[in-house]
C-alpha cells in the first residue's frame, strides 16, 4: 500500500467524520428552532426533561439561540454529567444552563416558575401531567413530542 492511497484514506474518514458532525448539528439546530417556535416567547425558564435525540446539542443551541435560562432533569446521572460537561465548555453551566439528577416525575421547581417543559421521548411515559401543570406558569406550555399542553388561568 503505497502512502497516497493511506492518505486518501485517512482524508476520506475525515470527510465523513466532519459531515456526520455537520449533519447532527444542523439536525440538533432544527430540532431547537422547532422548539423555540411552539414554545412562542422569547425569555422564560425552560424545563428539559431528558436528553433529546442521545445528544446535547439541541439544548446548547437552545441556550445559544434564545434567551431562556434551561433547567434540565434526569434521573441518569451520565446524561445530566454530559449536559454539565458540554455547557461548562460554551461557558452556558450556573447562568443559562442547570443541570441535575432526579426522577422525572418530581421536579424541584416552584409553583408557576416555568414558562416551558420541552419532555423528551425517553421521559414521556414517566412525566405526570399534573406535575407539569404545577410547575408552568398560566399560559406556559409543556411540550411532550408532537402533544402540547398549555396551562389555563385560575378561575376567578
Amino acid at each position: 500500500m503505497d502512502s497516497r492511497q493511506i492518505r486518501g484514506g485517512t482524508v476520506l474518514r475525515t470527510i465523513t467524520v466532519l459531515l456526520g458532525t455537520l449533519t447532527c448539528a444542523a439536525s440538533a439546530l432544527a430540532e431547537s428552532t422547532n422548539i423555540l417556535d411552539r414554545i412562542g416567547t422569547d425569555q422564560c425558564i425552560c424545563v428539559v426533561l431528558g436528553l433529546p435525540t442521545g445528544s446535547t446539542e439541541a439544548v446548547i443551541d437552545l441556550a445559544e439561540t434564545s434567551e431562556w435560562l434551561l433547567f434540565f432533569q434526569s434521573p441518569n446521572p451520565n446524561e445530566v454529567d454530559q449536559i454539565r460537561v458540554a455547557s461548562e465548555a460554551k461557558g452556558l453551566l450556573g447562568n443559562r444552563i442547570f443541570a441535575t439528577v432526579g426522577p422525572w416525575s418530581a421536579i424541584p421547581l416552584a409553583d408557576n416558575m416555568a414558562g416551558a417543559v420541552w419532555v423528551n421521548d425517553a421521559a414521556i411515559a414517566h412525566v405526570i401531567e399534573a406535575e407539569l401543570l404545577r410547575i408552568l406558569h398560566p399560559e406556559g406550555k409543556a411540550l411532550l413530542g408532537s402533544r402540547e399542553i398549555t396551562k389555563p388561568h385560575p378561575v376567578g
